[in-house]
């Protein structure tokens, strides 16, 4: 049956297709029949003129502390499909974390016209948007999640005094944090510890040992932290500490108010005596008064410190004591 005044198509001996009205034309496709064809050539060729964007997958920055974060790319491979070239992007972002202050995605990325911009200024896990617009004016939408992994170290430290054959148990934690647990944790060095992946490990050194600890999180990033634990070994009794063949003998240990350094060879004339805490800082610098030299130690913190002997800028021998 046919329906006067409708639109239709009709496939012509050429593979043409004409558009008429029902009462005009017969044919292989009339009526509706027609009707419904002509809308789908129409819909296709819009179909054929949209476009896809692909932000890329999804992103994991690592921090370290001093570093700042790893350097990369936004934007897939390729960053849209179909349309019609040329295109034109644009890259937005939000970020509010509640300091005071807003941020876009310029304050983040290099160049938010590009198609891969480069994210040299992460703030905070956040969401971009890319939107892309080819030459007809179509317009295509997709996003993609970063997230970061930043850690933050506690400053101070634990001072453990022990006797030699001694064992102590970690007790202070981790002075290392981040934001994505679960955590794992291993101790450095680990030679001496009962189990070098617990915070309650038992350490039993020998001899003077600074411990830090190294933290994973769940995401696979990692940040190792200043040293934790400073533990002071006192021998049963005094030991000779050589460097080179020269032996100082210190005691007592600990001391609290008077040092006495003896050396074997019984003194050089120049050489002095340079006591640094455990950041190198030099605290102390006292010349040498021969075999046998008393340091004033009274004004030092409670603290391991370093003892050196120099003769003309040059390191002689070397030790270790703890102030109490």
């Amino acid at each position: 049956m046919e329906e006067a005044g409708l639109p239709f198509a009709k496939l012509t001996r050429s593979g043409q297709v004409r558009a008429g009205s029902g009462g005009e034309e017969k044919g292989i496709f009339t009526g509706m029949r027609g009707h419904l064809l002509f809308s789908l050539l129409v819909l296709g060729s819009r179909c054929a003129a949209q476009c896809t964007a692909n932000a890329g997958d999804s992103l994991h920055l690592c921090g370290n502390l001093g570093g700042g974060f790893d350097t990369l790319s936004l934007g897939g491979d390729p960053v849209v499909t179909g349309g019609v070239p040329p295109y034109t992007y644009a890259w937005t972002a939000y970020s509010d974390p509640g300091w005071g202050w807003t941020y876009d995605a310029s304050d983040m990325l290099d160049d938010t016209s590009l198609a891969h911009p480069n994210l040299v200024s992460p703030i905070e896990e956040i969401w971009y948007t890319l939107i892309v617009t080819d030459s007809v004016g179509n317009t295509c939408v997709d996003s993609v999640f970063v997230g970061l992994s930043s850690f933050g170290i506690t400053l101070g430290f634990v001072t453990v005094n022990i006797v030699e054959g001694d064992s102590f148990q970690f007790f202070a934690g981790s002075n290392v944090d981040g934001d994505h647990p679960p955590f794992t944790y291993v101790w450095h060095p680990n030679e001496s510890l009962s189990d070098s992946t617990s915070l309650t490990a038992w350490a039993s050194p020998t001899e003077g040992t600074d411990y830090s600890v190294t933290v994973t999180d769940a995401m696979g990033c990692s940040q190792e932290g200043s040293p934790l634990y400073l533990v002071n070994v006192s021998p049963l009794s005094i030991k000779d500490a050589t460097h080179g063949g020269l032996v100082l003998r210190l005691a007592p240990q600990p001391a609290s108010d008077v040092l006495t350094v003896t050396v074997d060879d019984g003194g050089q004339a120049g050489a002095s005596f340079s006591i640094c805490d455990v950041a190198g800082a030099e605290v102390l610098r006292a010349p040498m008064q021969g075999a046998r030299t008393e340091l004033d130690v009274s004004k030092l913190s409670g603290g391991l410190y370093a003892l050196r002997l120099m003769t003309d800028g040059d390191l002689r021998a070397t030790s270790r004591f703890v102030v109490e």
